[in-house]
């Protein structure tokens, strides 16, 4: 008996997290596993062979979409992290050749000044 309400209790807590998270990110991997862990309970309504056969067919089908909607999270996610942040060497240019000079003494004093304290 114990080892049913130590199932149904991790279930629920599993369950929980993982509508909390949904609600709170939006992925859908975190849908699927909501619904997913519940399913491992449909297990103590029978003990037909084909209808276990059928639940361990849908569970792996579950488990796969769930695999696959992670990856494509954590894609997009990875996508989007790189869209969201500037290129570093994008700097605007300057729009007249003296402020283009101007910038070019600052860079080459400043690589001087850099070089002089290297040195010492």
């Amino acid at each position: 008996m114990w080892p049913i309400i130590i199932h149904v209790a991790v279930v629920l807590i599993i369950t929980a997290f993982f509508v909390i998270s949904y609600i709170r990110q939006r992925y859908l991997y975190q849908l699927l596993f909501a619904i997913w862990a519940p399913t491992t309970l449909l297990r103590y309504l029978s003990n037909n062979r084909i209808y276990l056969i059928v639940l361990g067919i849908v569970q792996v089908f579950m488990f796969i979409l769930v695999i696959v909607s992670l990856f494509r999270s954590r894609n997009e996610l990875d996508g989007k992290d790189e869209s969201d942040q500037p290129a570093a060497d994008s700097a605007p240019l300057p729009e007249d050749s003296s402020e283009e000079a101007a910038l070019e003494d600052e860079t080459s004093d400043t690589g001087e000044i850099r070089w002089n304290q290297e040195q010492e």
